[in-house]
């Protein structure tokens, strides 16, 4: 199991584009994940930042500050679990992304 340690965060912007680069603060599934929520099947995946917790009125999680991201490929057809109300997207914490270097 890796773990991703990161010194500092720079702040996403709403309509951002980001990348994922760990899950949980974690790079690889834990041993006795299940196909439908192995959520770092998303890293390396692109997406663009809808809105904040505070916006999606959800309070702050223990584990950090999370964003909506859309994805850009279909998150369902990567067999995960999606069920938000906006199609392809995902609540993900800010430590799991970085700033996509070509934005959109």
């Amino acid at each position: 199991m890796s773990i991703i340690v990161k010194k500092s965060i720079k702040y996403l912007h709403k309509n951002s584009q980001v990348i994922v680069q760990s899950f949980l603060g974690l790079t690889t599934a834990p041993v006795n994940t299940g196909d439908a929520d192995n959520y770092w099947k998303l890293i390396g995946k692109k997406g663009i930042i809808l809105m904040n917790e505070r916006e999606g009125g959800m309070s702050r999680h223990v584990r950090g500050e999370r964003v909506l991201v859309k994805f850009l490929d279909e998150v369902k057809a990567l067999g995960l679990n999606c069920h938000n109300d906006v199609e392809n997207s995902l609540w993900m914490f800010v430590v799991d992304l970085m700033p996509c270097e070509e934005q959109v």
